[in-house]
């Protein structure tokens, strides 16, 4: 669970998404290669969303693929990174 006060903000909460964080979050290795892109979860008025990082834009932008849908786009603290 994120212990900062990094926040996440979506484009969409559902599909093909685009995950902007507020400060220097990714690496190009948490995008997908070989089905193995990184999970991460977010969380909108206590309702957990997943998501798998598809693809590295720069380290405060990623795509993603939706796994579960979110229950919101706007920005949260409450987000956790698969391992």
């Amino acid at each position: 669970m994120n212990k900062t006060a990094t926040t996440l903000s979506l484009s969409a909460t559902s599909g093909e998404v685009q995950i902007t964080s507020s400060s220097d979050l990714f690496k190009s290795s948490d995008a997908l290669a070989n089905n193995q892109g990184r999970y991460i979860r977010i969380a909108h008025k206590g309702v957990w969303g997943v998501a798998q990082i598809s693809q590295f834009i720069d380290a405060k932008n990623v795509k993603a693929q939706v796994k579960t849908p979110f229950n919101g786009v706007e920005s949260t603290k409450d987000f956790k990174l698969g391992a």
